[in-house]
């Protein structure tokens, strides 16, 4: 009686930990949101005192379509990561390249072989967890 009342006492906890993981990431997600809208609302004053109202149009549609696109850009990603995969969306490839460098390179070193040889290699393996820049950990 009393293991099992502690297993389901384990769930609950790994549930709302789930959940208070998510809701941090929604979090800081709307406060990145808030800010890029910040960012578009003071380039839009910014340009309005030496644009034309027609190129002023033309230069928000461009800053609107770049933020859109960083925002699929993530929520593509975020997409892949639930299905545990580590998409490309989210990879910095400079850094992922200099750190597969490094690695491979450490490894060598101690007469060993680096399991992973190429980019394709690191796209196809399991997922559980990404860890975020602000510390924000996401897990399923």
């Amino acid at each position: 009686m009393a293991e099992t009342a502690n297993a389901n006492l384990d769930s609950t906890i790994k549930v709302m930990q789930k959940q208070e993981t998510r809701l941090n990431i929604d979090e800081n997600t709307l406060a990145n949101l808030n800010e890029s809208i910040k960012l578009v609302w003071d380039k839009v004053v910014t340009l309005s005192r030496r644009m034309r109202s027609d190129e002023l149009v033309q230069e928000v549609s461009l800053i609107m379509r770049q933020f859109y696109e960083e925002q699929r850009r993530i929520v593509t990603g975020l997409a892949a990561l639930s299905h545990h995969r580590l998409p490309p969306e989210l990879v910095n490839m400079k850094a992922l390249t200099s750190t597969l460098t490094s690695l491979r390179n450490d490894i060598e070193r101690k007469n060993m072989r680096l399991g992973i040889n190429n980019f394709h290699d690191v796209f196809n393996l399991d997922v559980s967890y990404a860890a975020y820049p602000n510390g924000s950990i996401w897990y399923e």
